[in-house]
């Protein structure tokens, strides 16, 4: 069984049954400044299945609305850094990005020119390409502890990362991994607290240190699987261990 530090009997649902919903907001008139830098925002939402039964029971239009819509239960931000657009990706990053986009930027790209560093073209295989940042995962308290924040991210990094030379990240940014924010009315754990342990589930789908706590997937090294292979193996186990955990309570 697949290990996770919650019990599997603590599912809301079968993971296998969330959906991801992709979305780009970009200007009709689109120039070579808004073909830069792209924001890019990844929707997770959990659907009531017709086997299920809802709290309070079934055949509400709150039962049928979390049926046809869903419910969001997470959300990852990325951003995509166009290569050979005649724009310093640097300067359209500076005024349309946020202080973490240009945090995890500033020991892949030089100011000056908006090139790639002297220490990123030296690490990365194939340093030609387009740059993804994954910025931020976020899951909400009930879906926290089963591995899934990996999991979503490597399936995000999969359907966004073609044409693109490597992904960058920050754990000590990145924690929304699995912890409460503020919005939720808990306490957040600060850097020191976390950096560690979402260091750990980076290197889990392949990211490694790389510059001022910044980790670095090279897609010129990652092999013919990808990060979402092992990502779908755990998501299928937990899926299992979904079902076999409600089965050992009836």
């Amino acid at each position: 069984m697949t290990r996770t530090r919650r019990p599997l009997r603590e599912l809301p649902c079968d993971p296998e049954h969330l959906d991801l919903t992709y979305t780009h907001r970009q200007s009709f008139g689109a120039d070579a400044y808004g073909d830069t830098v792209e924001g890019w925002t990844v929707v997770v939402r959990e659907y009531h299945e017709e086997w299920d039964e809802c709290e309070g029971g079934c055949g509400t239009e709150a039962c049928e609305r979390f049926m046809e819509e869903g419910r969001e239960i997470g959300e990852l931000h990325l951003w995509r850094l166009r290569d050979r657009t005649g724009m310093s990706p640097w300067e359209v990053a500076n005024d349309d990005g946020s202080w973490e986009l240009m945090s995890m930027l500033s020991p892949v790209l030089d100011p000056r020119t908006g090139a790639y560093s002297p220490a990123f073209q030296e690490t990365v295989g194939r340093p030609d390409g387009d740059v993804l940042v994954l910025e931020r995962v976020r899951l909400s308290e009930k879906w926290r502890g089963f591995g899934l924040g990996p999991v979503l991210a490597a399936e995000a990094i999969r359907r966004l990362s073609a044409g693109c030379c490597a992904v960058l990240t920050d754990p000590g940014m990145t924690d929304d991994w699995y912890w409460p924010g503020e919005a939720e009315g808990r306490p957040v754990l600060r850097r020191g607290d976390t950096e560690g342990k979402l260091a750990a589930l980076c290197v889990s789908i392949g990211f490694r240190p790389f510059r001022d706590g910044v980790h670095l997937l090279d897609l010129s090294r990652r092999g013919p699987a990808g990060p979402h292979v092992p990502g779908r193996a755990h998501l299928r186990a937990l899926s299992h261990g979904y079902y076999e955990a409600g089965r050992a309570e009836e």
